[in-house]
């Protein structure tokens, strides 16, 4: 009885997996490659160096790891 309830969990944990890794994978272009997101910005040194007000793209949001949060 035993071995079979395992077999059991072992089959939700597979299907539970599939069904995820299905749902996150990127949206296709025709070409087959990922399509570009169109609300997506490149991160470039400027931006790392003067992050705008919203953006932490870093751990502590700028190279001297202040910390502060200019949002109201």
């Amino acid at each position: 009885m035993r071995i079979r309830n395992w077999s059991v969990l072992v089959g939700v944990v597979s299907l539970v997996a599939i069904l995820t890794m299905s749902a996150v994978r990127p949206a296709m272009g025709a070409d087959g490659k990922a399509a570009p997101s169109s609300s997506y910005e490149p991160v470039t040194e400027q931006r790392l160096l003067q992050p705008a007000a919203g953006d932490w793209l870093m751990f502590r949001r700028t190279y001297d790891g202040q910390g502060y949060s200019p949002l109201d």
